[in-house]
């Protein structure tokens, strides 16, 4: 029996994951599986969007954020999961973010982690805060592979306060009712 050559692109396998450089909110994300898929994201996004189409390899397996407060002395939050339940691609979409979707994942606070993993996601955390030169207050999003190891997905330099987002959510656990949380970023 052939086996079948798994596809490649600038060294990346399929599945992708493409989306516009400068926005935010999963405004015209796409998951992709072939080439013609990937060439017509691209495009949309060049087109609409007009700006470049960042690609990255889809990274199955869980998704925490570690919510970050501070400056030069640092508060990581309690760390978020998403749980994506029984779906098959394991990624948070607009439909999701602006609760447009029945399986919408669920945030779970404190993240079911073991103490080494939680260590050093936050670790990682604080160093993306620190290599991005940001201020106040962001929110890391981190992607565990099947074997455990992490993947920085972004940094959101100004997270969402929106009640039902994970900074909130973080903060909640913390103990931070929203007031006193935008009254610690102020005062940060």
């Amino acid at each position: 029996a052939k086996v079948k050559e798994i596809e490649k692109v600038d060294g990346m396998s399929f599945p992708l994951v493409v989306k516009p450089r400068f926005e935010s909110t999963s405004y015209g994300l796409a998951f992709v599986e072939s080439r013609a898929e990937l060439e017509a994201a691209a495009g949309r996004i060049i087109t609409d969007f007009r700006q470049d189409a960042l690609v990255e390899e889809y990274i199955d397996g869980r998704e925490v954020a570690v919510a970050l407060l501070g400056n030069e002395s640092m508060a990581p939050l309690p760390l978020v999961e998403l749980d994506f339940g029984a779906r098959s691609v394991r990624m948070m979409t607009g439909s999701d973010k602006f609760h447009r979707t029945v399986d919408e994942p669920q945030k779970v606070c404190p993240a079911p982690l073991d103490p080494v993993t939680e260590s050093d996601l936050r670790e990682i955390g604080v160093g993306v805060f620190r290599a991005c030169q940001c201020r106040d207050y962001a929110r890391v999003d981190i992607r565990l592979d099947r074997a455990g190891r992490p993947f920085v997905l972004e940094i959101n330099s100004m997270a969402s306060l929106g009640q039902g987002g994970a900074y909130v959510t973080a903060a909640r656990a913390a103990g931070y009712d929203f007031n006193e949380l935008v009254l610690r970023i102020v005062d940060v």
